[in-house]
């Protein structure tokens, strides 16, 4: 089979061209850089050439890309989208219910909220990893090496959302002096969503008085195919970084406080002086071995994703690491806590695990190899390919 994969420069992207290869087919890559557009006439007629000069029968992308859907969508070629980042404002544009479509998407309750509304090309399937790629990875460094960059007593991969001037400040600037109560009411939220788990409830807190001042001092232009609603669009992008730099912050600086923790990360770490900021560290050639060698590794999602289960922890696992993490109601779908990794429900019980698997390493390694079997039996992405081939092309 011919295959076309759309590059979005995403993790796993080299990944599934290696598998689809391996599995015997033949794959063009279609790089553009206005790809993220919903329309765009270059882009359609250019997918349109390519699909017939090359006799294209399938398109894979991860993450939901409208103009591919709208290029396709009178032709026989099957579009399949995988989905990994939440928020993901393509999946509400109207080009999602074209037959060509299988959106494959990682978190159930977004794939529940639109296949309530109708969508039915939208399916869910957790996010999976090329296990046999990091195991050849991980040989080249035994566990027992003597390489000190990646053994660590607690680390955390990503970034921290503390970025000068990001959207959550340009708003607070835009409502200036006259609007106080609004800026404590935006403050107050946050700050509440950035200690719950399990439910992301900023959204429904957006009442109409909120939003008509927010759209006056900060406009959002809303594309013409767009479903998504200005609520959502201000939650999940604007408000709910703002909630992962105050949760990550102060997690973080209270783990700093207390054990030695290592950041891998670009954001800058000023109050944090006890922790160990390593800088980024590469997602294919040492990222593994991090999260192998790291005793603990921390997950800290985004609170827009909703129940989802993020790449970070099928990573974590993947790799024979011992994963703690936020609540995440997916996680109990697919792993059992105390078997294949464990979870907190605020600060103090994060501290608590951390004492406690610190001081039980049999326990803490048993877990972690579990996970690792599990990934590597359940969420291989070889497997998920070959099974998102036979679902689309026998449906």
């Amino acid at each position: 089979m011919n295959i076309l994969v759309i590059n979005r420069n995403a993790f796993g992207q080299d990944d599934v061209v290696e598998i689809f290869k391996h599995l015997g087919h033949k794959v063009f890559i279609y790089d553009h850089k206005d790809i993220t557009e919903h329309r765009n006439a270059e882009i359609e007629k250019e997918l349109l050439e390519l699909v017939n000069k090359e006799n294209i029968s399938l398109i894979f992308s991860y993450n939901y890309v409208p103009v591919v859907s709208i290029a396709i969508k009178d032709t026989k070629v099957k579009y399949i989208s995988y989905v990994y980042d939440s928020p993901n404002i393509a999946l509400y544009t109207y080009s999602i219910i074209y037959p060509c479509n299988y959106v494959f998407i990682f978190d159930y309750a977004v794939y529940e909220e639109l296949r309530k509304g109708g969508i039915k090309t939208v399916y869910y399937l957790p996010l999976s990893i090329h296990s046999d790629r990091i195991e050849k990875t991980l040989a080249k460094k035994p566990a027992a090496s003597d390489d000190r960059r990646y053994k660590h007593e607690v680390s955390f991969i990503g970034s921290l959302y503390n970025e000068k001037h990001n959207f959550y400040e340009r708003i607070m600037d835009a409502l200036g002096d006259k609007n106080d109560y609004i800026k404590g009411y935006l403050d107050s939220i946050v700050t509440a969503q950035s200690k719950v788990y399990g439910s992301f409830f900023i959204p429904e807190l957006l009442t109409k008085e909120i939003m008509d001042v927010l759209l006056e001092v900060f406009p959002y232009a809303q594309r013409s195919d767009s479903l998504a609603t200005p609520e959502y669009v201000y939650a999940h992008y604007f408000l709910a970084r703002k909630v992962a730099e105050i949760e990550r912050t102060t997690l973080l600086m209270s783990v700093s406080e207390h054990y030695n923790l290592s950041l891998f990360t670009h954001s800058k770490t000023p109050n944090m002086p006890k922790a160990h900021n390593l800088g980024k560290v590469d997602y294919y050639d040492e990222m593994p071995y991090v999260f192998r060698d790291s005793k603990i590794n921390l997950n800290l999602s985004l609170k827009s994703i909703q129940t989802g289960i993020p790449l970070r922890c099928i990573d974590i696992m993947g790799c024979g690491g011992f994963l703690l993490t936020n609540y995440q109601a997916d996680m109990f779908r697919h792993f059992e806590p105390g078997v294949h990794f464990d979870f907190f429900t605020d600060e103090k019980d994060l501290l608590t695990k951390i004492d406690y698997y610190l001081a039980h390493d049999d326990e803490r390694m048993t877990i972690a190899e579990n996970a690792r079997e599990n990934i590597k039996l359940n969420h291989n992405l070889t497997n998920y390919l070959q099974e998102m081939i036979e679902f689309v092309f026998e449906s």
